[in-house]
């Protein structure tokens, strides 16, 4: 017995370490089928997987596809903010290709080299239904450089700031209007723009009417009707400035009267100036809608 022991001690270990390979290997793969699952996410259409949707997103994701509705399908990955795999893995492949090709950090390219460096870049091949032929260089690029892991700053403040829905069509008459102070105007009830100033008295992005100071309010006025009623009030004063105007016609007893003579007082608006990086924000918006362009052209 004593001759065969060290040969059953031999075959015991190799069972052994069989056996242990065996429970490795099988653990290993459940580990990969979880981390796999997680990766892939659920499909939503062929080819296409996403983390981040209800099964009633899902469906609406699909609906505004099949619509080809590209607007409503970016306001919907701005608030939903799926995570698209197939896309994201692709589109981080191009970056990698791009930052190859600059050899050096984005922000520290020139615009020249950006462009070239675009130009240069060869597609190869896309994920499957999904053209990215139908870019022009000018998405191509924004997609490039832009850096996927900075907080995103269409956040739902942001959107719930400017109107939900149309959030990004505010946002726009609301840089149109403000640069960096605050700026007053006459928006009678048929303008174009009424329909945004109302939004945003709402979200605390304007203040209407009364809430504005005085001073303010008179900065609507034409100098020559500011100049007229410093007459009317007995003011001796010959204004070269409306600023001036403005500020001592404010301190006047009777000023605001004139005015609601002149203008309706619930036409006048003050926006008020937020602190956002504007180019970021349409830098972001133009990838969301990019998204939305290849999603929506898919074969």
């Amino acid at each position: 017995m004593s001759y065969y022991l060290p040969l059953i001690i031999v075959c015991v270990s190799l069972a052994l370490l069989w056996a242990l390979g065996l429970l490795l290997s099988r653990a290993s793969v459940n580990a990969n089928h979880v981390r796999t699952s997680k990766i892939r996410g659920t499909e939503v259409s062929p080819g296409l997987h996403a983390v981040g949707l209800s099964d009633e997103s899902i469906k609406e994701f699909n609906d505004l596809v099949s619509a080809k509705d590209v607007d409503k399908l970016s306001t919907f990955l701005a608030l939903k903010k799926p995570s698209l795999i197939e896309l994201d893995d692709y589109i981080d492949t191009l970056r990698r290709r791009f930052q190859q090709i600059l050899e050096k950090p984005v922000k520290l390219a020139t615009e020249i080299e950006k462009i070239a460096a675009t130009s240069q870049l060869e597609l190869g091949n896309p994920p499957s239904h999904y053209d990215f032929t139908l870019l022009n260089k000018t998405e191509l690029r924004e997609l490039m450089e832009y850096d996927p892991k900075k907080r995103r700053l269409i956040n739902h403040e942001f959107i719930s700031k400017f109107g939900d829905e149309d959030f990004m069509e505010n946002f726009r008459v609301y840089c149109e209007l403000v640069k960096d102070m605050p700026v007053t105007v006459l928006v009678g009830k048929d303008d174009n723009y009424r329909k945004q100033m109302e939004v945003f008295v709402t979200t605390g992005v304007a203040l209407q009417g009364r809430k504005i100071p005085l001073q303010d309010r008179l900065s609507v006025l034409k100098f020559s009707q500011l100049r007229e009623m410093a007459k009317e009030l007995k003011l001796e004063q010959d204004f070269k400035r409306r600023a001036d105007a403005t500020q001592t016609l404010a301190e006047i007893p009777g000023s605001a009267i004139l005015l609601a003579m002149l203008v309706n007082i619930d036409d006048i608006f003050m926006l008020k100036p937020e602190v956002i990086d504007v180019d970021a924000v349409k830098s972001e918006w133009s990838v969301i809608s990019t998204y939305a362009r290849l999603l929506c052209n898919s074969a």
